[in-house]
């Protein structure tokens, strides 16, 4: 069983391994510029070894697109400590959302080569911001629904 956990424990530092060296060479050169063979050689793994954790490199994009994602929806998340109520959040969260995608690597993976490679665009942070917006309009939640992705393509625009 030791064994197990041991093999366990190596594919998973792999698998992360893959994805940071994976998102820096993303942020750094795009999607379509970084190769497979680049991130590979880095990592120090075999085609064989990447195909067990991932099916292509799409695939992996998308691991670390989710990654990118699960970071700028944490910070927004931390807006719900201000103080002053759901107003003052949602202008908290807008400024950490802006503050995020100033990064250029974040702007990269989120902004620009993930939508154009992943449907999911920005469908979590735009229920992230209609939450908040809910809360702030809490007799108006077809108006919170219809500012949502107005909010967010002015803040992910700036």
């Amino acid at each position: 069983m030791a064994s197990g956990t041991s093999r366990r424990e190596r594919a998973e530092s792999t698998c992360q391994r893959l994805i940071a060296t994976a998102r820096r060479h993303w942020q750094e050169r795009g999607y379509e510029a970084a190769s497979i063979g680049g991130i590979l050689a880095e990592v120090g793994l075999a085609r064989g070894g990447f195909y067990h954790h991932f099916a292509d490199k799409r695939a992996l994009f998308e691991a670390v697109r989710d990654q990118v994602e699960a970071e700028v929806l944490s910070w927004m998340r931390g807006a719900s400590n201000s103080p002053g109520g759901p107003w003052s959040e949602l202008r908290a969260a807008c400024v950490l959302h802006v503050s995020a995608c100033a990064d250029p690597g974040v702007q990269r993976i989120l902004l620009r080569d993930g939508p154009a490679l992943l449907e999911r665009g920005v469908e979590p942070r735009r229920a992230a911001l209609q939450a908040r917006l809910e809360r702030a309009l809490p007799d108006d939640p077809a108006g919170a629904a219809a500012l949502a992705p107005l909010l967010l393509g002015a803040l992910e625009a700036a």
